[in-house]
């Protein structure tokens, strides 16, 4: 391919979740430690581009507040205790 393109179809994973989803640890997650171009050079993409959260929100819609965005933006439902992550529930 002459150039690669990315795209996604979520906003960048940047928080883990406390909310039972088992997922990669802050320091994993590559959009917690690097910005959109710094992680299109990693991954050796030409462009990369992600949905915004505003977006999501249009196509989901969140009324009530109905649908959790923490991992995206880092506002939990409830507040994790700190420390708390899924490796306290493995053995």
């Amino acid at each position: 391919a002459a150039e690669v393109h990315r795209r996604v179809c979520s906003p960048p994973i940047r928080h883990p979740c406390f909310m039972g989803v088992d997922m990669a640890t802050k320091q994993e997650l590559i959009a917690h430690r690097m910005s959109v171009p710094e992680i299109a050079r990693n991954i050796g993409a030409d462009s990369l581009g992600y949905l915004s959260l505003a977006g999501l929100q249009d196509v989901v819609g969140c009324g009530n507040n109905r649908h959790c965005q923490a991992c995206f933006s880092g506002d939990y439902p409830v507040a994790a205790l700190s420390g708390t992550g899924k490796e306290m529930f493995e053995p």
